[in-house]
């Protein structure tokens, strides 16, 4: 589990650069926090609990950036919008 947690840091901060390694910061930095509150109140971890920590980093992750197949189609529909106008209308 460390490997791929290792892995998956290192693949962040190499495609995303900068804000890859500070994502990757923060959700340590937030997971770190999670187990030191945890730990304060003498929870115990349950498979359930591990599960809701998993997905709810999932999550936050997925939201930092737009789907990269609705984003090809809004550029094509855009293009297509600016190809069908008469040429004097267009922006240059």
């Amino acid at each position: 589990m460390v490997y791929g947690l290792v892995a998956l840091a290192a693949f962040m901060c190499l495609y995303y650069a900068l804000m890859g390694l500070v994502s990757t910061i923060a959700l340590g930095v937030n997971l770190l926090l999670l187990i030191a509150l945890l730990s304060m109140l003498q929870a115990t971890l349950t498979l359930p609990g591990i599960a809701a920590i998993a997905l709810t980093h999932r999550r936050r992750k997925q939201t930092r950036h737009q789907d990269p197949g609705r984003q090809v189609k809004v550029r094509a529909r855009d293009r297509l919008r600016v190809l069908s106008m008469p040429s004097e209308k267009r922006e240059r």
